[in-house]
Parts: C-alpha cells; sequence; structure tokens
C-alpha cells in the first residue's frame, strides 16, 4: 500500500501546481478551497469507478473463458476463477465496455492530454527561463527542453529515475521552505500590516470563476492539476493481481490427487475474496494517496492569495522577484515541478512513438528510434512559440477534455455497461445468485453509493466537457463578431 500511495503523490504533484496562484489569486482562499475540493471529490470518485471497472474487466474475461471452457464441455459452475493475465489500462476498460473504435479516441485523447500537458511545462519553463536569465522566449522554448529531452532518452533509465526522485525532493523542500518563509515574512509579521495581509485569506471571494461564464473558468485547471487517473492501472495491477497470483500460489500448494477436486470451490472463494479484498484495499490507498496533494494544493492557495495581489498578472514572477526567504523556495518548487512533469510526459511519449513507429510502420532501427524521440521533444517546443498565454488554456483544455472523459467518464460508463452486461449473460445462461462460486468471483462495489454515485460522476464529467465546449465556442463566436 506504501508504494501505491507515492504513486498517487507523485502523479499528482507536477507542473500544473504552478497554475494555482494565477487564479488563487483573483478568486480568493475560500472559492479556490471550494472549487480545489469539489474537484478533487470527483476525480476520488472517479478512481474508485476506475478501480471497480478494472474488476469488472477481470470479471469479463474470465466469463470469456467460461464460455470457452462450457464449448469444451465443462460447466459453467465448474469454472474457477483465475488470477489477473495483466495490466488493466484505461484503453482496456473503454475497449471492453464500448468497443475499439471506443479504445482508439482513448488513445487519441491520451496522446492530446499529454502533448497539452508537455507544451504547457514548456511555455511556463521558457517564461521562467527569460525572466531569470534575460535570454529571448524562442530560445526558452527549446534550449532547455533540449537538454531535458537529451538526457531523458539518452540516458540510462536508473538515471533518469534517480534524478526524477532528486527533482521531487527538490520540489517539496521548496514547498516546505517557502510555507516557513511565509510564515516569518507575511503572516507572522507584525503591526497592521500583518493584518492586512492574514486577512486577504478571507476578505477577497470571486465566486464567479468557478462557474463557466468566461475564459478565467478555474475548475478545469484544477481537474487537471489534481488528476491522478494514470496512476490507477499501476496500482490497481500492482495490488489486485499480486494478492490473486499469492492466493493462487497457495492453493497450488495445498494439496494434490483427489483433494484438488474437493478443494475447487474453496479456492475459487478464495480468489474471489483476495480480489475484493484487494480492490478494497486499492481504494484505501488511493485515498489516502490523494489526501497529501489536496492538503499541499489547499496551502499552496493559502500562500498564493496572502502573498499575492489579484492585479498581478504573472504571480510566479512575482514571486520570484522577493526576497530570498520566498524567490529561492518558489524557484526549487518551480524546477521540481516543470521537471518532474517533463521527464515523465517525455518518456510516456516516447515509448508511444516509438511503438507507432515499429508496430505499425515496421522501422524499428536506432535512427527512427530517435527520430521518434527527437519528433517527441520538438512538438511541444515549436507550439509553445505561441507565446505564454497558452500556459492555463492548454491545461484547461487538458482538464475539461481529455481527464474528464478518460478519468471521469469512461470508468464511470463503463461500471454501468460492463456490470449489466455480465449480469445479463450470466443469466441468460442459468446463473443465479444460488451460484456461488460464480456470484462470488464478481467485482464487489468499490463505489461508495453505488449506481447513483456512478451516475452522478458520469453527468459532471458530460456537464464538465459541455460547458467547456459552450464557453470556448461562445468566445470564437464573440471574436468572430469583433473582428467583423
Amino acid at each position: 500500500m506504501r508504494d501505491a500511495v507515492s504513486i498517487i503523490i507523485g502523479t499528482s504533484i507536477g507542473g500544473g501546481f504552478l497554475a494555482l496562484p494565477s487564479l488563487t489569486a483573483p478568486l480568493g482562499y475560500i472559492p479556490a478551497a471550494l472549487g480545489l475540493v469539489a474537484s478533487w471529490s470527483f476525480l476520488l470518485f472517479s478512481s474508485f469507478a476506475f478501480t471497480e471497472a478494472a474488476g469488472l474487466v477481470a470479471d469479463a474475461k474470465q466469463f470469456e473463458k467460461t464460455l470457452s471452457r462450457e464449448g469444451d464441455g465443462v460447466g459453467v459452475g465448474d469454472v474457477t476463477p483465475t488470477t489477473n493475465d495483466g495490466t488493466t489500462s484505461v484503453a482496456t476498460v473503454m475497449r471492453y465496455a464500448f468497443g475499439k473504435k471506443c479504445a482508439l479516441v482513448g488513445s487519441c485523447l491520451f496522446i492530446s492530454q499529454l502533448l497539452a500537458v508537455m507544451t504547457a511545462q514548456v511555455v511556463k519553463g521558457a517564461e521562467l527561463f527569460s525572466h531569470c536569465f534575460k535570454i529571448p522566449f524562442i530560445l526558452g522554448c527549446f534550449l532547455p527542453t533540449s537538454l531535458v529531452g537529451l538526457f531523458t532518452f539518452k540516458s540510462q533509465p536508473e538515471v533518469v529515475e534517480r534524478f526524477n526522485t532528486v527533482l521531487t525532493v527538490m520540489m517539496i523542500g521548496g514547498f516546505a521552505a517557502l510555507i516557513l518563509g511565509t510564515v516569518t515574512t507575511g503572516i507572522a509579521g507584525k503591526g497592521a500590516a500583518s493584518a492586512a495581509t492574514a486577512g486577504a485569506l478571507f476578505t477577497r471571494a470571486d465566486y464567479s470563476k468557478l462557474l463557466p461564464l468566461d475564459d478565467a473558468w478555474a475548475i478545469p485547471v484544477f481537474v487537471n492539476m489534481l488528476c491522478f487517473g494514470h496512476a490507477m492501472p499501476l496500482i490497481v495491477e500492482r495490488m489486485v493481481h499480486g494478492s490473486e497470483s499469492a492466493s493462487a500460489d497457495t492453493d497450488a500448494t495445498s494439496g494434490n490427487g483427489d483433494d484438488n477436486i474437493d478443494k475447487e470451490e474453496t479456492s475459487a472463494t478464495r480468489i474471489a475474496n483476495a480480489r475484493a479484498s484487494s480492490l478494497l484495499r486499492a481504494r484505501t490507498a488511493t485515498t489516502v494517496g490523494a489526501v497529501i496533494p489536496i492538503i499541499l494544493s489547499l496551502i499552496w492557495a493559502a500562500i498564493s492569495t496572502t502573498l499575492v495581489e489579484p492585479t498581478i498578472s504573472n504571480p510566479v514572477q512575482y514571486l520570484l522577484s522577493m526576497g530570498p526567504k520566498i524567490s529561492i523556495p518558489v524557484g526549487l518548487l518551480a524546477t521540481g515541478a516543470i521537471g518532474t512533469t517533463l521527464l515523465g510526459s517525455f518518456l510516456a511519449m516516447g515509448h508511444f512513438a516509438e511503438d507507432i513507429v515499429c508496430s505499425k510502420f515496421g522501422h524499428c532501427s536506432l535512427s527512427w528510434v530517435n527520430a521518434a524521440n527527437l519528433i517527441t521533444v520538438a512538438v511541444p517546443s515549436i507550439l509553445a512559440c505561441l507565446g505564454p498565454s497558452l500556459y492555463l488554456p492548454l491545461l484547461a483544455f487538458s482538464g475539461a477534455y481529455p481527464t474528464a472523459i478518460l478519468h471521469g467518464l469512461s470508468p464511470a460508463l463503463a461500471v454501468l455497461v460492463l456490470r449489466r452486461r455480465i449480469k445479463k449473460q450470466l443469466a441468460e445462461k442459468g446463473i443465479t445468485k444460488k451460484d456461488k462460486p460464480v456470484m462470488e468471483s464478481m467485482t464487489p462495489r468499490i463505489v461508495p453509493g453505488g449506481n447513483s454515485t456512478v451516475i452522478i460522476l458520469a453527468v459532471l464529467s458530460i456537464g464538465l466537457v459541455a460547458s467547456s465546449t459552450c464557453l470556448a465556442l461562445s468566445q470564437m463566436a464573440r471574436r468572430f463578431i469583433a473582428g467583423v
């Protein structure tokens, strides 16, 4: 469970963390905290839905094996649940629930999400690099990004992992130092200035920015910033598959001969219980891991609201211009956040590009692999040259579309579709609740509240996508009318 918690924490805290001051300063702390907690709750329950959907995919695979064995003359009730046979990704869930075409759409959304996040980090990195070293913004888009890409693709994986750990420690250490610096220079100060600074936390409040009224809508950025859905397949695979394998190994050494026939139902029940227990443990680990990022986000929002006035256009640059107790921690935080996000995104996109070039086009030579890696680094760098104003829109796009669909809508709908489909198939085969070995192997309810909560998650996801689309179309219409 400890590893799962660490994965959640590491996945949630990334380059999007730097967007928070730009949103909380005009919002005020109370509206910002409300939006953060609401977004976090949506993502947490959506992760529960994915866990349940992954279990239902395992049920679907088992049922396929059941039908296959039944065709060979083996009764449905004689089938023993088997261990999971690999990682259940978001694409796998979509394929089993909705078909191959929807899985292809999911892959396209995954690419767009990675590209948007990478480009956003290049934009912010170039902006800060240009600010600190007084170089042109376009040069900042290519120079540091090329160095990071060269290191990522030319170093040994172990070296990249260790450097990523160093960046993570730098980010966390910078954040801790920022808290201390804020307390000693701001809130803990003396006199009327200190009272005014502390009062800024609660006197400023603009709830309208929590609604889809203009391009400053904060919710999509919050959703993107706090998302950890892409870590859920790994967590489910590690916790569930490992537990089932251990249970199967125990059964394999528990007896032989006629004893194995007598113990078949016991083995089925044991594996089913192991799966259910592991899914529930995965839910617990997800909850514990997700608590840390929301706490850090609420603290970061408080610091931003306290130190940054809503009239400041670039809060991160403003914080870097303050005294060393603030500027140095912010610099460490920014370097660690952007660095860890770029390293992970480059690796993920690079592997995806290599797989496409090799498996789809048959070009597996080193030169083609290098070309795929070059494209991985070049595309976000070129897109970032469009300007610093891309940063928040890219994060909002990632939260409103890829994140909402892949990690919100698809697992919720998959739970409804798969559970109904499996029950229908079992009913057609005459399997009822009295058939304990089969029914006990079904994935238990992981999402609190059952179908009602799952339906709410689906509606919220659709609402996020629809509201973002309407907002974008209205902005395009206004600009067109203004241009005419």
